[in-house]
């Protein structure tokens, strides 16, 4: 279902190419994409209450974000980043208990670019940049433990810095992008588990490929 959502978006971001193919790019002061987005190195924890024992899981964090950006004069930007649609799955054990996390997140950032070159005609747009936001995080953990399975969970909201470095390749109606970003963020959560404490550690890199249009 989420393939179809993103396949629609990106058709729907394309649509009007004709009439935006005729303008010139430097009258084209807005964008919005959808970027397939993964997030790597991102730890959670899980420490027993009782027994202080921990452990800790880092798989990626995937799925697809939406964007709208504002350019400005001089080759700068702010723009508004959202997505309900990143997830991922985990395997964590603590002593004998077997936990199966499955963690699903709701982002949101404002960010500000710098391009090395203006939009006044196609090619590449080489930015850096910086963002703020938050990853509003839900997590599942499914608990085996001599036989029986208990379900719990934890949840909290991380606030994000994100600097990133990328380009667009920009069209007369839209363009591609790859953006690398470095994103450090923390929170912990004492009190959704009755078993755990659970610690959210956002620290990592992402990569972001990314269409989008015109308007």
């Amino acid at each position: 279902m989420k393939k179809k959502i993103v396949t629609l978006l990106i058709v729907t971001l394309f649509c009007p190419f004709g009439a935006a193919f005729a303008v010139k790019v430097a009258d084209l002061k807005h964008k919005a994409g959808a970027v397939n987005f993964a997030h790597s190195g991102a730890k959670f924890t899980l420490e027993n209450k009782s027994s202080a024992a921990s452990a800790n899981g880092s798989t990626e964090l995937k799925g697809t974000t939406l964007f709208y950006e504002r350019l400005l004069t001089r080759g700068f930007s702010v723009g508004l980043t959202f997505s309900t649609f990143l997830e991922r799955s985990m395997d964590v054990d603590v002593g004998s208990d077997k936990n199966a996390v499955v963690e699903t997140v709701t982002m949101y950032s404002i960010d500000f670019k710098s391009y090395l070159s203006e939009h006044k005609r196609k090619g590449w747009k080489p930015y850096f940049g910086v963002g703020f936001g938050s990853y509003n995080v839900s997590s599942t953990i499914k608990t085996t433990s001599g036989g029986t399975t208990t379900e719990g969970s934890s949840s909290a909201t991380v606030p994000l810095t994100i600097f990133s470095l990328g380009a667009d390749y920009v069209f007369s109606f839209g363009g591609v992008r790859i953006d690398y970003a470095l994103t450090t963020g923390k929170r912990e959560d004492t009190d959704g588990h009755s078993t755990y404490n659970a610690d959210y550690n956002y620290t990592g890199t992402s990569l972001g490929i990314a269409v989008f249009s015109f308007f």
